[in-house]
């Protein structure tokens, strides 16, 4: 994982030159092409987490926790002992988001009581704002939804949280997929010379 944007150094090549500090061993519990789905969404949702300071009866509300980042926030939220609930785009994701053990899934936000959460993390854009505990704190990863809200009004504490390249980070996934806390997900595998038809 690379601090592509601030560096210009991308990671879609065969070598790629890093700090050893940015670096960790992969997991000995899954293959590389699985442990390859970890860096990017694995070190944004366990920062992002790290952010929130989670306490152990604290309530969380996850956004998108079907995707790569909210999927992984979800595993971790749940194996430090936190209730977390989640907002799917799509009735068809229900089942799949509460296979990790969410307290309940919905798929709008009408459905959930204002203000009842001490935490909430929003990982595709859908402004869960309003759901958040006076006084609690709110991430956000979705840049194209623009700036941070400004909750200080409501002593809600808020940040769009940009991705940094850290070694520490890495180990420790390495160590949750490796104690079965967190199972990495593939979707389709291509080669690199075919990176142009993977990103469409």
């Amino acid at each position: 994982m690379t601090n592509q944007l601030s560096t210009g150094r991308g990671a879609w090549s065969d070598l790629a030159s890093l700090p050893a500090e940015d670096v960790a061993f992969a997991p000995i519990s899954v293959g590389l092409v699985d442990a390859g789905t970890l860096p990017l969404p694995g070190s944004t949702a366990l920062q992002v987490l790290d952010w929130l300071d989670l306490q152990e009866d604290s309530s969380l509300l996850v956004t998108g926790a079907v995707g790569a980042v909210g999927r992984i926030a979800a595993q971790i939220a749940v194996s430090r002992g936190v209730r977390m609930d989640a907002v799917a785009a799509r009735e068809s994701q229900i089942e799949g988001v509460l296979s990790l053990r969410a307290g309940s899934v919905v798929t709008d936000f009408a459905e959930l009581p204002a203000r009842s959460y001490d935490r909430g993390f929003d990982t595709h854009g859908a402004n869960a704002s309003e759901q958040i505990r006076d006084g609690g704190r709110y991430a956000t990863i979705a840049t194209q939804a623009g700036p941070s809200l400004d909750l200080a009004t409501r002593g809600v504490i808020s940040e769009l949280h940009q991705v940094r390249s850290d070694g520490e980070c890495l180990r420790r996934l390495v160590e949750l997929v490796d104690g079965a806390l967190v199972a990495p997900r593939v979707g389709p595998v291509f080669s690199v010379e075919d990176v142009v038809r993977a990103r469409r």
